[in-house]
């Protein structure tokens, strides 16, 4: 899936990047929708592990053994996971089902990964 036409292309986001590193911040912190959705996204997070704390907020279902070996490499110091419930009703009942884990879908693969 590709970003929506109103998001930043990766230029831009690396840019932006470039100016956070630049003005000393010291962390980041990436959440809102899925950001493992987007294509570009190991590529952002390269140019912030150069100098920065990296924080993401994923629902897990797109993190492989892959996705977490990147995040390990790339020095990912949190990575925050959304379980709305024990139970899929639960979960439904926060979240909805228009969100990738609920009870249509299996356990978020990432929490049955290996450790970060």
């Amino acid at each position: 899936k590709r970003p929506a036409s109103t998001e930043l292309k990766t230029d831009e986001w690396l840019g932006f990047v470039d100016e956070l590193i630049e003005k000393k911040v010291m962390s980041v912190f990436f959440e809102g929708g899925e950001p493992l959705l987007r294509p570009d996204f190991m590529r952002i997070l390269e140019r912030c592990s150069r100098k920065m704390m990296i924080f993401v907020r994923t629902f897990a279902h797109h993190i492989t053994t892959d996705v977490a070996a990147e995040f390990r490499r790339l020095r990912v110091g949190v990575a925050c996971v959304d379980i709305l419930g024990g139970k899929a009703e639960t979960h439904d009942r926060h979240a909805g089902k228009l969100r990738p884990v609920h009870s249509g879908h299996p356990k978020p693969g990432g929490c049955e990964r290996r450790r970060l």
